[in-house]
């Protein structure tokens, strides 16, 4: 396994968004068409089939004095994601590290996650475990702070999201390896992204909060809409939350692109030379 880090990403991210808005300019549609692929396969179909059955979705009521709550979970988007986000997110990325390094861009790209299903459901599986585990300790003080003093569970709630994004940014670089070489094993994607975050965890954590406004825009037409979406025929409820969520689709485009910049910095695939304004690929990585 070669040497691909330490480099430390310093760049402004309003330059990291701007290389990102680069990269996809000429490419807008058939990268958002991209997007749509993806989510069709993440999340339209799971939830076209419990809308189809709804027998496949079970509904749980929670009562507490006046207070009652009442929540969904189905059994099938839970194993289907559970299987399939692996290859899909791999095969998106793949998509997306194309158009970084202005290759020819296919849609067919998305589903070649598919050929390396073992290995992208077992790195996505592992990364779960991992967060999941570097999140417990935050889960422990939000329970002991809570036993303490009901006022006390807010700062073990901040605890808990703290130690679960710095678990998720650690690792978020792990499938970008992957994407960029499939001969690694999860656990070497894993170790490499793990010691590519090294000095690089603000800097990604500033980088994605960037967008925290984008996000917020993008969410209102869905959001205020969810009220109306909840009497719709459950069919026609998935389609227009679709439809509503295109904004979304957008800001997750350029922030994923944006990632990928990030990816390419971070391994010194990507470079600036020294009182030059114009990004150039590295020569020793120009072969990817």
């Amino acid at each position: 396994m070669e040497n691909r880090i330490g480099y430390k990403v310093t760049e402004p991210n309003r330059e990291l968004r701007a290389l990102a808005r680069m990269a996809l300019k000429g490419l807008w549609g058939k990268a958002f068409l991209g997007v749509i692929i993806y989510e069709v396969l993440m999340s339209g179909i799971p939830n076209l089939i419990t809308a189809l059955i709804p027998s496949l979705q079970y509904t749980y009521t929670l009562s507490e004095g006046e207070l009652t709550t009442s929540f969904s979970f189905s059994p099938v988007l839970y194993i289907y994601q559970l299987l399939l986000a692996g290859p899909i997110v791999l095969g998106y990325t793949m998509f997306i590290l194309k158009i970084v390094r202005r290759k020819e861009v296919e849609h067919t790209t998305i589903f070649e996650g598919f050929n390396f299903f073992i290995k992208a459901f077992l790195l996505r599986f592992i990364v779960g475990i991992l967060v999941m585990l570097w999140s417990m300790p935050g889960y422990l003080i939000m329970g002991i702070a809570a036993a303490i003093s009901p006022l006390l569970v807010f700062v073990g709630a901040i605890a808990f999201i703290a130690l679960f994004v710095w678990g998720y940014i650690r690792y978020s670089l792990a499938t970008f390896f992957m994407a960029d070489d499939t001969s690694l094993t999860p656990m070497e994607c894993i170790k490499l992204s793990k010691e590519t975050m090294v000095g690089n965890k603000a800097k990604y954590a500033t980088l994605m909060l960037s967008f925290l406004g984008w996000i917020i825009l993008a969410l209102i037409p869905s959001g205020s809409m969810q009220q109306a979406i909840a009497v719709m025929n459950p069919i026609v409820a998935v389609i227009v939350d679709l439809i509503l969520t295109i904004p979304m689709y957008f800001v997750l485009l350029y922030l994923v692109t944006t990632q990928a910049f990030f990816f390419e910095i971070a391994t010194g695939r990507l470079r600036k030379e020294p009182q030059v304004t114009q990004w150039q690929q590295n020569p020793w990585e120009q072969n990817y």
